[in-house]
């Protein structure tokens, strides 16, 4: 009997997810949206939105852009209480698009 495959994750930089949706957005939906990633890249922000959803956003190089953020699981909680801007951090969630952020939802980090 075959094996259920564990869903493929698709792991890059938090540089390089923003650069794909800088060059076409369209493209970058049709990869990444609604699949796995797993983002590597700098810490630039840790904190809450306005809904007291916690989250984390990377650097991506660029001074006045859009961030990628990544809304974490309510279990990374206690995790995210550790972490520092500035802080190299690789997180696993699933990408929902863009709006005026790249949101990813249910991060876990890794």
């Amino acid at each position: 009997m075959d094996q259920v495959k564990e869903e493929e994750v698709i792991k890059l930089s938090a540089s390089e997810l923003y650069n794909a949706y800088k060059r076409n957005e369209i493209d970058a939906d049709a990869r990444y949206k609604d699949k796995i990633l797993e983002i590597s890249g700098v810490i630039a922000n840790i904190g809450k939105d306005i809904t007291d959803e916690p989250y984390v956003t990377f650097k991506t190089g660029e001074l006045f852009s859009s961030d990628v953020q990544c809304m974490l699981a309510d279990s990374e909680v206690s995790k995210a209480s550790q972490l520092q801007k500035g802080q190299n951090i690789t997180l696993r969630g699933k990408l929902s698009g863009k709006l005026m952020n790249i949101f990813l939802r249910n991060c876990i980090i890794k």
